[in-house]
C-alpha cells in the first residue's frame, strides 16, 4: 500500500473520492475527505507560485483596464507623505475547502470598491499564502486593504481558495467585464460598494464554487481607520481581527 500515487485533479464537485493506483498499476478509490492511514505519493503542480504569478496578471491587467488605480499617497501641511492601510492582524477558516490530497490551502483576497474619480469599480487581489489550514489562527500582519482610491473610504474583501486548475485570464475577465455586466449602469452611491462585491461572486463561474476556486467567505463595507475584531465573514466561514496602520 505504501506504493500508491495518487492523482489529486479529480474533476467530480464535490470531491467524493481520488482515484490512486498501487505500484501494480491498479487503480483504487480513495476518500477525498478522510486521508488515508498508509502513505499516498501526490504528484501536483507548484500551485503556491501559481497564485502569485496569477494575483500579479490579475493586477496588471486591473490597471491596465482602468479598475486598479495607483497608491494614492496623503500629503501634510508639510509635505510628508503617509500611506493608510487596513492590516490583517488574525485569520482563521472553519474550512478551506481544500481535500487532504492537496495538502495546504492557497488563499487568496479580492479586494473591491468605487473609484474616487468616477463611476467604475476599484479592485486589486492579494495573496494570502501563509494561510495552510483551516481551524487553525494565523497572525500574518499582512497590509489587505490599501486606502485612498475607494470612494467613502469603504470597501469589500472576498476570500477565495485556488486548487491549481485556475485559468487567471479567465478570472481577469470575470473581474473586468463580467463585474462591469453584471453592475450595469450605476451611481457612485455608498449602496453600490456592496453591490460590487456581489457583481464579483455573480461574475464567477459557477464551477468556482464547487472545487475549482472555492469561495470562502465575504466581509462587505469594510471602513478606513476603523479596527475589527474577532469579525465573522458573511459566510460565517472566516473570522479576521482587522487594525489601521499608517505608513509614513
Amino acid at each position: 500500500m505504501s506504493g500508491w500515487r495518487c492523482c489529486p485533479r479529480e474533476t467530480t464537485a464535490p470531491w467524493t473520492s481520488l482515484v490512486a493506483y498501487d505500484r501494480h498499476g491498479r487503480q483504487h478509490l480513495l476518500d477525498a475527505q478522510v486521508a488515508p492511514t498508509f502513505p499516498v505519493l501526490i504528484v501536483d503542480i507548484d500551485t503556491g507560485q501559481a497564485v502569485q504569478e496569477g494575483m500579479a496578471l490579475i493586477n496588471a491587467g486591473l490597471q491596465a483596464r482602468g479598475l486598479q488605480s495607483a497608491d494614492r499617497l496623503t500629503v501634510a501641511a508639510d509635505g510628508a507623505t503617509s500611506l493608510d492601510v487596513t492590516r490583517l492582524d488574525r485569520i482563521r477558516l472553519a474550512d478551506d475547502g481544500e481535500p487532504w490530497a492537496l495538502g495546504g490551502a492557497e488563499v487568496f483576497a479580492v479586494v473591491s470598491g468605487l473609484q474616487t474619480g468616477k463611476a467604475e469599480p476599484e479592485m486589486a487581489t492579494v495573496s494570502l499564502p501563509y494561510l495552510d489550514h483551516d481551524k487553525t489562527d494565523y497572525t500574518p500582519g499582512q497590509a489587505l486593504v490599501i486606502w485612498g482610491n475607494y470612494r467613502f473610504d469603504t470597501a469589500n474583501v472576498q476570500l477565495f481558495e485556488e486548487d491549481g486548475d485556475t485559468n487567471y485570464k479567465d478570472l481577469l475577465i470575470a473581474l473586468t467585464e463580467g463585474v462591469k455586466l453584471a453592475l450595469g449602469a450605476f451611481a457612485p452611491e455608498y449602496a453600490v460598494i456592496a453591490d460590487i462585491g456581489g457583481a464579483i461572486l455573480k461574475a464567477m463561474p459557477s464551477g468556482w464554487f464547487t472545487n475549482d476556486t472555492d469561495y470562502l467567505d465575504s466581509f462587505y463595507l469594510l471602513q478606513r481607520g476603523q479596527t475589527y475584531t474577532g469579525r465573522m465573514g458573511a459566510a460565517n466561514n472566516a473570522r479576521v481581527t482587522l487594525s489601521p496602520l499608517t505608513l509614513q
